[in-house]
C-alpha cells in the first residue's frame, strides 16, 4: 500500500504542469506567471520566523497550517548591524526565499537548480537578486533559488551561553553560525519541495558573491555537506579570519552591556524579551576590536569554528581533501580590497599596517615587514601609495589568494580538475563587480562591453546546467545577444605539483576592440605572495 502511494505521488508530480497555485505539505503558495515566460514565486518561508523565543537558536520547521499564500512580493531583507530600527524593509522574521522557474516546465520536469547566496559580510543583508534573466538565457531550462538569512548579531552573535537550570523547557538553546545554519535549512527545504516547481533535487548547484561564496566554501569544506550539492559558483569569495565559540565571548558580553541584560541570572531570555527596534537601537553599528587587533575591522561578525557547520580551517580541509569534491567556477575582480580600505589608512605606512592587522590580527609585525620588500606590493610603497598597499594585501589575504589556492588544491589533492578559474577586469574591478552581469548580461547601456557581460552571464547558465561553462556557452550567449562573437574556450585550472593554475580566464576592457575573454597567465610576483599567504593560512585563521 505504501509503495502504491509513493507511486501516485511521484506520477502526480510528473504529469502535471506547474502551476503558479504550488500546494505544498504545510502550506499552498500563489505566484506569477510573467511575460517573459518565466513564472515567480516571491517571499515563501523556509523556516519559522526566528523571533522571540527563537531569537538566537538554529532555524525551527515551519508550523503546518495549510493556508493559501499570495507569493507575489519579496520578503523583508534580513536586519544587519547598520539597519536603520525604524526600516520597514528590514526584519528580523526574514527567513525567506524566491523561485524563478520556467512556466512551460512540468512540474517533476527535473531541471537544474541554481541556489545562490547572498553577500554583505555577514552582517548586512538587501533584496534577493532577480533570477528571470538566467532562466530566459537558459531557454527556459534551469530554476533558480534566492533567498535571506540572518546576519550580523542575529545570525553570527558568538560566544558560549549555557542554559540556567531553571530556564523555561521551551526556550530553544543559544546557537552559533546561525546564518550558516539558515541557509543549509534553505537548501534541505529546496531538496524537499523544489519538484513542486519543475526542479531536481539532485541538481542543485549552490553559488554565492563576497560572503555569500565564503559561505559556500564553508558548506563545501563540510564532508556532511558532500551529497547536497554538484556543482559551486564562487565569485569574490571571502575568507574571514575564523575564531571560535569561545574566543568570540567578548561579542556576546558587549551585546549584554549595550542591552543593559549584562548581570541577569538568564541572559539569552533577557536579549530574548526586548523588542527587534529596541534591540537595534541600542546595538546599531556597535561594533569592536577582534582579540588582538587595536580597532573594530570592517567585519566583526562573522562564522565561528563550532565543530559541527564549521568543523576546520578551510585551508586545511581543501589541503587535506575533506571537502565536497564537485565541479567549482572560482574567481576575483583586479581591486578586491580597495572599497573596504578607509582613506585613513593611506595616511602612512604604519596607518596602512594598522588597518590590514584590525583586519587579520594573526599578522606579525615581521609578516607586515616582509609583505613591504614584496615585488607584489614594494612598487606602492615606493609610491607612497599606503592606501593602495592596505588596499592590495587585504584583497589579497581574504580574497585573491585564497581563491587561487582552491584552483590549485582542488586539482591536485583530491583528483578534482573540473574547476575553472576567472578575473574580472572591467572599469574601476571593484569587489564582486562581476555579479551584474552573471545575473543580467548585456544590459544595452554599453554595447562595447557586450562580448564580455554576455560570455559570463553565458558561461554561468551553461556551467549551471550542465556543470561545464563551456558545454553550452556559445548557444547561452546566442539566446541573450546575437550579435557577438560565440564565447572563447575557458580553459580548467591546471592539475599538477605547481603552486597555483597556470592560467585563468580574463575579462577586461583594458584591451583592443573588439573585446573578448582570453586566458591569461597568472602574474608570477601575485604567484609568490599568494604562495606566502597560504602557508600562513593557519596562523591567519582561514
Amino acid at each position: 500500500m505504501r509503495l502504491t502511494f509513493c507511486l501516485l505521488a511521484l506520477w502526480a508530480i510528473v504529469a502535471s504542469a506547474v502551476n503558479p497555485l504550488v500546494k505544498l505539505s504545510y502550506a499552498s503558495y500563489l505566484g506569477t506567471s510573467l511575460k517573459s515566460g518565466v513564472t515567480q514565486w516571491m517571499g515563501i518561508p523556509y523556516a519559522a520566523p526566528p523571533v522571540g523565543n527563537l531569537r538566537f537558536a538554529a532555524p525551527r520547521d515551519l508550523k503546518i497550517d495549510n493556508k493559501l499564500y499570495q507569493a507575489d512580493s519579496h520578503g523583508p531583507a534580513c536586519i544587519g548591524v547598520d539597519s536603520k530600527p525604524s526600516d520597514s524593509s528590514v526584519s528580523e522574521d526574514c527567513l525567506k526565499l524566491d523561485i524563478y522557474a520556467p512556466s512551460a516546465a512540468s512540474a517533476g520536469a527535473a531541471l537544474p537548480v541554481f541556489f545562490y547566496v547572498q553577500g554583505g559580510g555577514f552582517s548586512g543583508s538587501a533584496k534577493p537578486p532577480n533570477g528571470s534573466s538566467l532562466v530566459e538565457t537558459s531557454g527556459g531550462n534551469m530554476v533558480v533559488v534566492t533567498f535571506t538569512y540572518r546576519v550580523g548579531p542575529y545570525g553570527f552573535l558568538g560566544g558560549v551561553v549555557p542554559k540556567p537550570n531553571m530556564s523555561p523547557k521551551s526556550a530553544p538553546d543559544y546557537s552559533v553560525n546561525n546564518g550558516l545554519k539558515d541557509q543549509l535549512k534553505a537548501a534541505q527545504w529546496v531538496k524537499e519541495n523544489i519538484a513542486w516547481f519543475g526542479g531536481d533535487p539532485n541538481h542543485i548547484v549552490i553559488g554565492g558573491a563576497s560572503a555569500g561564496a565564503g559561505s559556500v566554501v564553508l558548506h563545501l569544506a563540510n564532508p556532511a555537506n558532500n551529497a547536497t550539492f554538484v556543482g559551486a559558483t564562487l565569485e569574490s569569495a571571502s575568507w574571514p579570519a575564523l575564531q571560535t565559540a569561545e574566543s568570540t565571548q567578548y561579542q556576546y558580553e558587549n551585546i549584554l552591556n549595550l542591552t543593559g541584560c549584562a548581570g541577569k541570572w538568564d541572559s539569552l531570555a533577557c536579549l530574548r524579551t526586548i523588542d527587534t527596534q529596541s534591540f537595534q537601537t541600542l546595538t546599531r553599528g556597535k561594533t569592536i576590536a577582534l582579540p588582538g587587533g587595536d580597532t573594530a575591522p570592517v567585519w566583526m561578525y562573522g562564522p565561528v569554528l563550532d565543530g559541527d557547520v564549521v568543523r576546520e580551517f578551510p585551508y586545511s580541509s581543501f589541503y587535506s581533501g575533506h571537502q565536497s569534491d564537485i565541479p567549482i567556477l572560482v574567481g576575483d575582480t583586479t581591486n578586491e580590497g580597495i572599497i573596504f580600505t578607509p582613506s585613513s589608512a593611506g595616511k602612512s605606512l604604519q596607518a596602512a599596517d594598522d588597518f590590514v592587522q584590525s583586519q587579520f590580527p594573526g599578522l606579525t609585525s615581521g609578516n607586515l615587514t616582509y609583505f613591504h620588500a614584496h615585488p607584489q606590493y614594494k612598487p606602492l610603497i615606493a609610491a607612497r601609495n599606503y592606501r593602495g598597499f592596505a588596499s592590495q594585501l587585504y584583497g589579497d589575504i581574504r580574497y585573491v589568494c585564497p581563491n587561487l589556492f582552491l584552483s590549485w588544491a582542488l586539482p591536485s589533492r583530491s583528483q578534482n580538475n573540473n574547476i575553472w578559474t576567472y578575473r574580472w577586469d572591467v572599469g574601476s574591478a571593484t569587489h564582486t563587480a562581476e555579479s551584474w552581469s552573471v545575473w543580467n548580461g548585456f544590459t544595452g547601456k554599453n554595447s562595447t562591453l557586450a562580448p564580455l557581460q554576455t560570455s559570463l552571464h553565458a558561461y554561468w547558465v551553461s556551467f549551471i546546467t550542465n556543470l561545464d561553462p563551456n558545454a553550452k556557452a556559445a548557444k547561452f550567449a546566442a539566446t541573450q545577444n546575437s550579435k557577438i562573437a560565440a564565447p572563447g574556450a575557458w580553459t580548467r585550472s591546471a592539475s599538477s605539483d605547481q603552486k597555483w593554475a597556470a592560467s585563468r580566464i580574463l575579462l577586461t576592457d583594458k584591451a583592443s576592440l573588439p573585446l573578448a575573454p582570453k586566458m591569461e597567465a597568472v602574474d608570477p610576483e601575485q604567484w609568490d605572495a599568494c604562495v606566502s599567504l597560504m602557508e600562513m593560512g593557519l596562523q591567519l585563521r582561514q
